[in-house]
């Protein structure tokens, strides 16, 4: 790849903020991970550099595919609850379960993503908890700005592949964050190349930063079959 002509790599400490500065933050570019801000337009990927592109949904152009609305009718009979978040046995075991498919880059703990106070750092952080019959089978995690989301983390067991839990819970946070009256979500960063983490931009208003520019621009959505898909 082409290297950005100046390497961003930058990180801070995170502590609870305002929620304009934490929308402040996300608009930069920057990402929520455990105990750190982040913020870079370099990564590895299949063990080649390429770059970072951060991305967000604009909520006010968002609106559901019909495939999204196929997959919230299938799974209609999923029981959903949502509170500040918690972190116990039940979702230590199943952060376990999901990471155990994972091949690169293994996170070691929930706490590579979330801060010891994940309620309240660096914003109020919500999870999105989903059961079928008794089973937890997917937990998602986001935190609020003013006007901003971030989608922070998703675990889910693999076994329930067939209710595509990671897109499905992003859904339920989209939605959500609209009722709340927000103005974008952001689920962080894609790749310069084609990667698993195209997904996150499978949602009709998504945008892109230009890191030199800071400026967002509209982005085309991409449809699933059009990448790895992640759940």
């Amino acid at each position: 790849m082409a290297i950005p002509y100046e390497i961003i790599n930058e990180m801070q400490s995170l502590y609870p903020i305002p929620g304009t500065e934490l929308d402040r933050l996300l608009e930069g570019g920057w990402r929520f991970l455990g105990n750190e801000a982040v913020r870079h337009n370099v990564a590895t990927w299949k063990a080649e550099m390429c770059g970072t592109v951060p991305v967000r949904t604009r909520l006010s152009g968002f609106f559901l595919s019909p495939s999204q609305k196929k997959l919230l009718k299938k799974n209609a009979g999923l029981r959903v609850e949502t509170g500040l978040i918690r972190i116990d046995e039940q979702k230590t075991t199943l952060f376990e379960l999901h990471t155990a498919r994972i091949r690169e880059r293994t996170p070691e703990s929930l706490y590579s993503f979330l801060n010891v106070y994940p309620e309240v750092i660096p914003g109020e952080g919500r999870e999105f908890r989903v059961f079928s019959g008794s089973e937890l089978i997917a937990c998602s995690f986001i935190h609020l700005g003013r006007k901003a989301v971030s989608a922070t983390y998703c675990i889910f067991n693999p076994d329930y592949g067939q209710f595509s839990p990671g897109i499905y819970t992003m859904l339920l946070e989209i939605l959500y964050s609209i009722e709340r009256g927000m103005e974008f979500y952001y689920p962080g960063y894609v790749y310069s190349v084609p990667s698993q983490f195209d997904y996150k931009l499978n949602f009709h208003g998504a945008e892109q930063m230009n890191w030199q520019s800071g400026i967002w621009t509209a982005r085309e959505r991409v449809p699933p079959g059009k990448y790895q898909t992640q759940g």
